[in-house]
């Protein structure tokens, strides 16, 4: 850390970041831990789960978050790992459920997160105690903002969000397209090249949006200790991030 701090200290004013920011691993994770997993981050749009039992999912780095409108209607980002061995529970990226079922052992969830079935455990087991962890979410506008944060950050731009999109009415409009563009590079050196997004027509209304993944991990590796399974490396792995820009036309 104290290397990281050095060398941002010593980048000249006007110029890049000296390189191992854009190739080294150790400051990917530098900025996962205190970029990514500590404030907000766009993850949708609330017509997208318009319905009780839609959902569509979000990945950030090693972590999968199922965004569902639960059966009360409310939003929330739970994440994508059974309580019981760790499997991913939806590997389909969006679609609706009537309850979430892990494919491994099909412990059942309902859209809360709450769990209601069990297998093989013991007459003592209380499902309450395993119900699915929760990342926090704020919605504003038609926009679904989620946070990995222990603690949930404040969040600044709302008045200035409602203001703003309020009245284009966002929650009831659709998503008409939407193109994702996967490209090899580090998040910093592309974002910083994408602050402009392709002309389209007009009354249209463009949301671009990214996540990170690391290319070496599988889609059965993304389990984090944290949420009571078990994180898998792959050894002497190449770890890369992949930019994920996704342009999206509001109708």
């Amino acid at each position: 850390m104290s290397e990281a701090t050095d060398l941002v200290r010593s980048r000249r004013l006007g110029w890049s970041l000296e390189q191992p920011f854009y190739v080294d691993p150790l400051y990917f994770q530098l900025d996962l831990d205190h970029v990514f997993r500590t404030g907000w981050l766009f993850a949708g749009h609330t017509c997208q789960i318009k319905e009780p039992g839609d959902y569509f999912c979000y990945d950030i780095a090693d972590d999968s978050l199922i965004i569902i409108r639960g059966n009360d209607r409310k939003v929330r980002a739970l994440f994508n790992v059974c309580r019981h061995r760790g499997s991913l529970i939806c590997k389909v990226p969006k679609g609706h459920v009537k309850r979430l079922v892990c494919p491994y052992h099909q412990w059942t969830y309902d859209t809360d997160g709450s769990l209601l079935r069990n297998t093989w455990m013991p007459v003592d087991f209380v499902n309450d105690d395993f119900n699915l962890k929760q990342a926090y979410v704020k919605t504003v506008a038609g926009l679904i903002y989620v946070s990995l944060a222990d603690v949930a950050p404040a969040f600044a731009p709302e008045e200035d969000l409602k203001s703003l999109l309020e009245p284009h009415g966002l929650e009831s409009a659709k998503v008409a397209y939407s193109e994702t563009y996967d490209i090899a590079v580090n998040w910093n050196s592309s974002l910083r090249i994408s602050g402009s997004v392709t002309t389209v027509p007009p009354n249209t209304k463009v949301t671009p949006k990214f996540s990170l993944t690391r290319t070496s991990i599988t889609v059965t590796n993304r389990v984090r200790s944290r949420l009571g399974g078990t994180r898998v490396e792959k050894s002497g792995s190449q770890w890369a991030s992949t930019y994920h820009w996704r342009t999206t036309v509001m109708q």
